[in-house]
């Protein structure tokens, strides 16, 4: 037989599965011929099915000697390069083969891949397009215009790709799983954890579906069921070091520290540059109270994909404590959510008091209450042309700067207040005093990343709400059915006129005390020395710390915490006995 026919009955085997007797014939050709470019290809793709890649590259490229004009080898040496994590080099193999043959449309689906992994997404969408061209309808490629769309944030039109690309076949795996990741992304964790759980019904051995089994089950709070599906992925693929950090989430939230630490350490073992693993470890850390090592690895959070749209590129330094500033101006710029930036601003004061000259840029509602603070502290808003400086910091790396520990954070209460026009005004406007005042916060913004946990509903938070005291709403933001709860209850609403937060300090001025949920007027409330009471789920933010009633941050303030996960009754139970024990005889 000649080696035209022989390759013909190799590759007849090859198409129909028998990749075996396929790699037999290919080595019988090579023994013959060691430069047949054919028989070196298909072999070069016999090792990949077999994942050796390493070897697969190897063939294809000895395949090129012979035969360089061969665009279906070049594009198959690029999806190898795609596999080792060598993006330039699978673009360069696509570009080479496109050259060759513009129609190819594996080499564009390969080059979108490469563009992809390398986070050129407008670009990798126009390679999927080209390839959709060439063979539309082709599910693979809808599904990989959905990933492009995933890793680029865009999760709606993602889900919609991941969708059409079902509906052609619904047994591809990966599409399960991601449409269940766009679901997760989207707070849809039922959606979610049904797709995975497709995903390893077609794919039982899908490492990946595991943990996002177990990230779905993480958000339902059935947490134990998210550990056993994490170990399970963990025992699928050892290596997989997303799946070591999900595990360590799934232990933090059943409150076993040590656990999710050891878990935490093993994925940046396995992937030292894993931004996630490093910053779940440091919210860890915080919230122990162990701040050395953990403002250290906060840092990280300028790492996520989450914090690419906060994360400012000045040209000036990066101050983190070690630089004198005496005589120098330094701009401290408010990073993350209202709380935050009124927590951490206790700190401007401490840098100025090293002898800088400080600008503080914030969000525009702060502006008001900020400029209280007076001195050579200058106030922007977000968006406004900045003054000349020689330094900055976000106002989070500022308790790195200062190596804050639990026994040096800076607790010099009142550290804002009203000024006496706003205070004359709403003196005015809520009138003599007839009861002991109590202001009210239940909801946080919605957008917020944790709202389902940290927010409590109207109706439940209304059974505090007796007649011996007067009760004042301090909600910017209403939800449905939370008008007719202050109706029925007689809750005092301003919403209409709190136009910033120096409307809102002014308001707190008149109370006797707040109330609160985890939010910013909370944040505003202790900053200002108010007496204030706040509610906490059973996994709370960081600053909150582990199970103590007070609050190092804010000396005026008594913690009420969940004692199980979702579960508010216990806390408006123990705040209302908490009023009848304070205010009895005064009520």
């Amino acid at each position: 037989m000649n080696l035209a026919s022989l390759f013909s009955e190799g590759l007849s085997h090859h198409m129909e599965g028998r990749v075996d007797q396929a790699k037999r014939i290919y080595l019988e050709i090579l023994k013959k011929d060691p430069g047949h470019a054919d028989a070196l290809h298909h072999l070069g793709l016999v090792h990949l099915q077999s994942g050796l890649i390493s070897q697969a590259i190897n063939e294809i490229q000895s395949s090129l000697v012979s035969d360089p004009r061969n665009s279906n080898a070049l594009a198959n040496l690029s999806y190898c390069f795609n596999l080792i994590g060598d993006h330039i080099e699978a673009s360069a193999s696509c570009n080479a083969a496109l050259e060759i043959d513009p129609d190819n449309d594996g080499a564009w689906t390969n080059l979108g891949n490469a563009q992809r992994e390398l986070e050129f997404f407008a670009e990798a969408l126009c390679s999927y397009d080209r390839a959709l061209c060439l063979c539309p309808g082709n599910p693979r490629y809808i599904y990989n215009v959905g990933l492009a769309l995933f890793d680029q944030g865009d999760f709606d039109r993602a889900k919609e790709y991941f969708q059409k690309c079902l509906a052609i076949d619904p047994s591809i795996p990966e599409a399960h799983n991601n449409l269940g990741a766009c679901s997760l992304k989207l707070h849809d964790p039922l959606v979610a954890l049904n797709h995975a759980n497709r995903a390893i019904e077609l794919n039982p051995d899908y490492a990946e579906a595991w943990s996002n089994r177990g990230n779905a089950f993480n958000d339902l709070k059935r947490h134990d069921e998210a550990l056993a599906s994490h170990e399970r992925s963990i025992e699928l693929n050892p290596d997989y070091a997303e799946a070591w950090s999900n595990r360590g989430n799934a232990f933090n939230d059943l409150r076993r520290h040590e656990e999710a630490l050891a878990s935490y350490d093993r994925s940046i073992e396995l992937k030292p540059d894993y931004a996630k693993a490093h910053w779940n470890k440091s919210l860890v850390l915080l919230r122990c109270g162990f701040f050395e090592e953990g403002w250290k690895l906060y840092e990280w959070r300028w790492q996520l994909d989450s914090s690419t749209s906060l994360r400012r590129d000045f040209i000036q330094p990066l101050w983190r404590g070690e630089q004198p500033i005496a005589g120098r101006t330094i701009l401290l710029h408010a990073e993350q959510g209202l709380g935050d930036t009124i927590q951490f601003y206790r700190y401007v004061k401490l840098v100025a008091l090293r002898g800088a000259k400080v600008i503080v840029e914030v969000q525009k509602p702060l502006v008001g209450i900020f400029k209280t603070l007076g001195g050579s502290i200058t106030v922007v808003a977000k968006g406004d042309v900045l003054p000349k400086f020689d330094y900055h910091c976000p106002l989070l790396s500022l308790p790195l700067a200062f190596k804050t520990d639990l026994n040096s954070i800076s607790a010099d209460i009142p550290y804002l207040c009203p000024d006496n026009k706003k205070l004359q005004e709403w003196s005015i406007k809520v009138g003599l005093k007839k009861q002991i005042r109590i202001g009210i916060v239940w909801g946080g913004s919605r957008e917020h990343k944790n709202d389902k946990n940290r927010s409590i509903c109207a109706l439940a938070m209304s059974k505090l709400l007796t007649d011996n005291f007067e009760w004042f709403s301090l909600q910017k933001e209403y939800r449905d059915g939370d008008r007719q709860m202050l109706e029925r209850s007689k809750v005092y609403d301003y919403s209409n006129v709190l136009l910033d937060f120096s409307d809102t300090a002014a308001l707190l001025s008149q109370l006797d005390l707040v109330i609160s949920v985890d939010t910013s007027v909370a944040h505003l409330a202790g900053a200002m020395g108010k007496p204030t009471w706040v509610m906490l789920p059973y996994i709370p933010d960081f600053r909150w710390l582990w199970d103590r009633e007070d609050s190092p941050w804010y000396p005026s303030m008594r913690l009420f915490r969940q004692p199980a996960p979702g579960d508010w009754s216990p806390v408006i139970y123990n705040v209302s006995s908490a009023l009848r024990a304070r205010y009895i005889g005064i009520c």
